[in-house]
């Protein structure tokens, strides 16, 4: 299958869950492609591109997450032939939480389990004002204040002039996205986070329970809003722990 949506760095033909990452604002496939060769060998990496980023960088972004849902669902449902995992990272959890549920509703198996990196939960407004439609230089200091992206990239204009669509997109969609259904999925939920992001209090990871039947697995750490770039040997780690808990429960209920 080829699919412009997923980039697979390491096809696992035999792989007994798929990993779906998806990306945080104005990102794209480049964090998780470096993780695939450390994955466990039980899984493959789907490394989720949206459109106006990297390969797909001259294709318009959306600016809606309803829109960005209803094109995403049928290029993922192919590869729900096996059990799956998805992560996401900052808007990528949010992203990833309305996709389960599009997925859900159409029929399609819940994924094993659900990570939520470095966010929080969906069911309000975001706290604080909208920058998505800050005139440019506001706007860019504002998402500045996120960190994740060097001096280099800002001080490159024509570099920043390509991903502003994207960034612009993707804050609209965190400015504007909500979620209020309860206790709606039956699957395991983990929330990574760091005590040192500012965004991200680590008091409130638990609130991702509310959409949750099982009680969220709460993992902390080092590093600020963009651990999983600065930590990525860590979160790694940790992952491959889930994924390898995943395989065997798996398992155990194929041999009973």
């Amino acid at each position: 299958m080829s699919n412009h949506w997923l980039v697979q760095p390491r096809k696992r033909h035999d792989a007994e869950i798929r990993v779906f990452c998806l990306p945080y604002a104005g990102g794209g496939v480049g964090t998780y492609i470096g993780w695939a060769k450390e994955l466990s060998l039980g899984a493959e990496m789907n490394a989720i591109q949206l459109p106006g980023r990297g390969s797909r960088i001259f294709e318009p972004p959306f600016t809606t997450m309803e829109a960005l849902i209803e094109e995403m669902v049928p290029e993922i449902e192919p590869y729900l032939d096996r059990p799956y995992i998805i992560f996401g990272h900052s808007l990528g959890s949010r992203v990833g939480l309305e996709l389960i549920y599009q997925l859900k509703i159409r029929g399609n198996p819940e994924p094993l389990r659900f990570i939520a990196s470095g966010s929080l939960p969906p069911s309000k407004k975001l706290h604080r004002s909208s920058i998505s439609d800050l005139p440019r230089e506001e706007f860019l200091t504002q998402v500045r204040k996120f960190g994740g992206m060097t001096d280099d990239i800002f001080n490159n204009k024509e570099l920043i002039s390509l991903l502003l669509p994207a960034l612009r997109a993707d804050f609209s969609i965190a400015d504007t996205y909500k979620f209020n259904r309860r206790k709606l999925f039956n699957c395991s939920i983990s929330v990574f986070g760091s005590n040192k992001d500012n965004n991200v209090p680590m008091s409130r990871l638990s609130e991702w329970g509310q959409y949750f039947k099982s009680i969220p697995e709460i993992y902390q750490f080092p590093g600020k809003h963009f651990f999983i770039e600065t930590h990525a040997d860590i979160v790694l780690n940790q992952l491959n722990i889930l994924i390898e808990k995943d395989i065997r429960n798996i398992k155990e209920k194929q041999f009973f």
